[in-house]
């Protein structure tokens, strides 16, 4: 079915979703049967009966209630370029649409996720180890497979494509790959060096680079471990490249991969509109593609999100929507451990424990090193009360880079720590550095508010209090109570007590809600 522009918006009728420079406009049922109406025949004048009609269809209401929908389409649409409405009333009669509205026919070519070529590191030094390069090339093939958000290019190049950064571009085209990942190899001695670049395979820019050194007792002379630590940082380095280009060149597509895209960049901003918008995006490449592992794990960590820092968007249905789509994901991530951790962390958010941390370990042991799984394993420890054993995965999950979207888990998380054990000023210092990278992530600006508190520091915990209730308002003490899967109650007191302290309100308890 067709789009219908105007302005900077887009409605598309198949989805019944308006959307503003790519991103969805919250508007409620009855607001979007009507501006569906008024587009389909714009310029015409719709009485106020068949606007009635299409809002509320089967329902007797009053005229007032088409008034107060019309006014809030009006006030989310806002100005017509040049001034004036978008939506004119004629006197005593209806509405009509006053703007041209233009026709488009939805985006054709589907878009998919991208595709990496990994290009046979090279040898360097005089008694550079010719195995040890081969198998780091052969290890991150494998490592890299294990993860759906990218398909690996198997078939390797010619010796002739050569790897130098000024020929990549063409090394790219002729492999049909959007990204290449290269490197080198240098053993000195017991000292070894790899090097790794991740480069774009369209402009031949280096979008991330890196060393790795080690000796024969470390975990980097081992070409699998090695391979499991480079894809580690590159995964998150392309899904970040991905979401930018597909911002930049395909705002309006509505091909599934870039819904999804769309709604991780939402997803990054910790807050619950965001999170909402991200859900509608992400629904709709899942009726797209059911079965996308990417799309399952994505949605799940919406609700896995909503859920356990207790925003009050989360409905009556969202813990049953959150079970199932962990329980479909499994199923169908076989050893992709990214898509595991996230399984593992929304079954946890169900009360499901004991199958949450099976899970979860299981994506640990598929041995990728991802910051997402490592943070995933230290929040179930942290959860369980296992508080060295947290802090020793979020200590791992920091080694992605401060490029990495999970940095504000691992710095959080690591605040968390060290607020359970009641070191405040300790657990100070992390939530900074976690609120300098994101200052919206809940649990974060849970240790700014408890901490400060805690310590008598009065006016900055009502700063952080202000702050966060701007982000996440309508949060309280008893939803973050009810949203922490925590088996113990007890492992909840100093946080709990802290946000009291800081003046976060109480609420209903949610059996009593």
């Amino acid at each position: 079915m067709e789009k219908l522009a105007f302005g900077g918006f887009v409605f598309d009728v198949g989805m019944g979703l308006l959307f503003e420079g790519g991103e969805p406009v919250a508007i409620g049922s009855r607001g979007i049967r009507l501006l569906a109406l008024l587009l389909r025949r714009c310029g015409e004048v719709l009485t106020k009966d068949e606007l009635i009609e299409a809002a509320w269809p089967d329902c007797t209401v009053e005229e007032a209630n088409l008034s107060v929908q019309v006014s809030q389409l009006r006030r989310r649409l806002g100005a017509a370029p040049g001034g004036g409405e978008w939506i004119a009333t004629v006197p005593r009669v209806g509405y009509r649409f006053a703007r041209p509205v233009e026709t488009r026919p939805r985006s054709g070519a589907p878009s998919q996720a991208p595709r990496v070529a990994i290009l046979p590191f090279a040898d360097l030094g005089s008694r550079a180890d010719a195995g040890g390069a081969a198998s780091v090339s052969e290890d991150l093939t494998v490592a890299l497979s294990k993860l759906s958000v990218v398909t690996v290019i198997c078939r390797k190049p010619n010796a002739s494509d050569g790897v130098e950064p000024a020929d990549i571009r063409e090394v790219a085209a002729r492999l049909g790959a959007s990204y290449v990942l290269d490197g080198s190899v240098r053993r000195a001695g017991q000292r070894t060096r790899t090097t790794a670049h991740l480069i774009d395979g369209a402009s031949g820019t280096r979008l991330w680079s890196e060393h790795f050194d080690g000796d024969a007792d470390s975990d980097q002379a081992d070409p699998a471990d090695l391979a499991g630590t480079i894809a580690a940082v590159v995964e998150p380095q392309i899904q970040t490249a991905e979401i930018a280009r597909s911002r930049r060149e395909r705002p309006q597509s509505m091909a599934a991969y870039d819904l999804y895209l769309r709604a991780l960049h939402l997803m990054r901003e910790s807050r619950p509109d965001a999170h909402a918008a991200a859900r509608v995006l992400v629904n709709e490449a899942l009726r797209l593609e059911p079965e996308n592992v990417s799309f399952l794990a994505a949605a799940a960590e919406i609700l896995h999100h909503a859920i356990s820092v207790g925003w009050p968007t989360v409905g009556p249905g969202d813990v049953e929507e959150c079970s199932e789509l962990a329980y479909r994901g499994v199923r169908l991530a076989g050893n992709d451990s990214v898509a595991l951790s996230l399984f593992g962390s929304a079954i946890l958010t169900v009360r499901q424990f004991d199958l949450g941390r099976d899970i979860i370990r299981r994506a640990v042991d598929a041995g990728t090193k991802s910051s997402m799984v490592n943070v995933a394993a230290g929040l179930s420890a942290l959860w369980e009360g296992k508080l060295d054993e947290a802090e020793r995965y979020y200590t791992l999950a920091l080694q992605g880079g401060r490029a990495d979207p999970t940095l504000k888990f691992a710095l959080g998380g690591i605040a968390a720590v060290h607020r359970r054990r009641e070191n405040f000023e300790e657990s100070l210092r992390w939530a900074r550095l976690a609120f300098a990278v994101n200052p919206n992530y809940a649990g974060t600006n849970w240790t700014l508010i408890a901490s400060s508190a805690v310590l008598g520091r009065k006016d900055d915990a009502r700063r952080y209090l202000e702050h966060y209730q701007r982000v996440a308002p309508g949060v309280t003490v008893a939803s973050i109570a009810a949203g922490q899967p925590i088996e113990d109650p007890a492992l909840l007191t100093v946080l709990l007590s802290g946000l009291r302290l800081g003046g976060l309100p109480e609420g209903v308890p949610a059996s009593q809600g």
